[in-house]
Parts: structure tokens; sequence; C-alpha cells
């Protein structure tokens, strides 16, 4: 183990990665040693879970996965805060669930999932087909500050990237939850430029995304 992430250590330092591939399985009702976190960028292939007896996860994805998901300063995260958060719930105990009040609402394929951690409430919004739009599915409210759970939905912003970060992680995330609050989600994520995170796109395209942005929005209750 030492071997590899010396190597991904090395990778990460000559070359910033592009893309993440992700495959996640979490059990949301009850503890399940079948959780898992998979992630795969252009310089490491990490296939973790939770270990039980260190408390921790068993690759170490909670500090390594912070290496791809921010730029070369540490400061700056390329990815939704929530989104981060959500996937290491995969790596970490079922009482770490219990704690931050994980929760998730499904109509049809759609789902609502929201929890607390350090600090802030996360809302993470799916289309009708339950896909997570990166980054218009993640919204935030940072509870610092004395916040009413009657005020908590009207004071929902965007989740998005830091203002300082010159690139962004876009793209789809697949989910499914079965009968057994078994939630999978998969998908590719691929890093551009903040000043063009996307290609030209045909009218049809534009007022697609703009009707889903809308959805997420109307959602949020």
């Amino acid at each position: 183990m030492f071997f590899s992430l010396t190597l991904f250590e090395a990778a990460s330092n000559e070359k910033k990665d592009n893309y993440i591939k992700i495959d996640f399985r979490l059990n949301t009702k009850n503890p399940d040693s079948k959780n898992y976190f998979n992630w795969k960028t252009s310089s490491t292939n990490l296939k973790d879970s939770f270990d039980a007896v260190s408390g921790a996860s068993l690759y170490h994805s909670t500090k390594e996965f912070r290496t791809v998901s921010y730029d070369k300063s540490g400061k700056n995260i390329l990815t939704p805060q929530g989104l981060k958060g959500l996937l290491l719930y995969a790596v970490s105990s079922y009482e770490t669930l219990k704690k931050d009040n994980l929760s998730i609402e499904s109509k049809g394929r759609q789902l609502k999932i929201s929890f607390n951690h350090r600090g802030n409430f996360y809302k993470i919004i799916t289309d009708e087909n339950g896909v997570m739009n990166i980054p218009e599915s993640f919204f935030i409210i940072d509870q610092s500050s004395e916040v009413s759970n009657e005020e908590v939905q009207s004071k929902l912003i965007e989740d998005t990237v830091s203002e300082n970060s010159e690139e962004l992680y876009t793209g789809k995330l697949f989910t499914k939850l079965d009968k057994n609050g078994i939630l999978k989600i998969n998908g590719k994520l691929v890093l551009q430029s903040k000043a063009f995170p996307e290609s030209p796109q045909t009218p049809a395209e534009q007022s697609k995304k703009l009707q889903n942005k809308s959805l997420f929005k109307n959602n949020l209750k």
C-alpha cells in the first residue's frame, strides 16, 4: 500500500488530473461492510471502503480525494463541497451518517439528499431521471451564523467552486436508490477552464440547461 500511495503522490505532483471517474455505494439505513467509494483519475485508481479497525478509510480517500478536488494551492475547491462530503460517507462509519442527519427523499427517480457537516447544511437535487448535474444540482447554507429551521430553505445558495479557482469539474453522475436504502452513484467529471467550462451548446441544449436549473430551484423545498 505504501508503494502505491507513493506513486500516487509523485504522479499528482507531476500532472494535475483532468477527470474523475466515480463508482459509489452507500447503505443509508444500516451499517454495511459492502459500502465502497471507488474513484479513478489519470494518476490513480483507488477502490476504497471503511476500515472498522482504524475507524477511517482503508486507502485514505478522505485525504487523497482532496488532492484531486482542490487546485494546486490546496485552497480552492474545484467541485461542490457537498459532493466531496457525500462521497466520503461510503468510507466513514454509519455513526457519521447519523450524526450528520443524512436524509434522502425520493419521488420516482428524482432524489433530494440533505445533510449537515461541519457547520454547513447541504442539499443535492437530481433531475427527474436521477442525474446529478455538476455543479447545478448542489446547494449549501453556511450555518456558522444562527439560522432557524424555517429559514434554511430560503437561505440556500448554489454550492459551487471557489471564487479564486481557475478551473472546475463538470459532468453528470447517475444515481439509483433501491427499496433497501442502497444509494449508488457513478459517472465521470471532467476538469475544465472556469472561463470556458463547456463546449458551445445548441439552442436546444441551452434551453434544456435552463429548464434543469429552474427545476432544481423549484424543488428546493
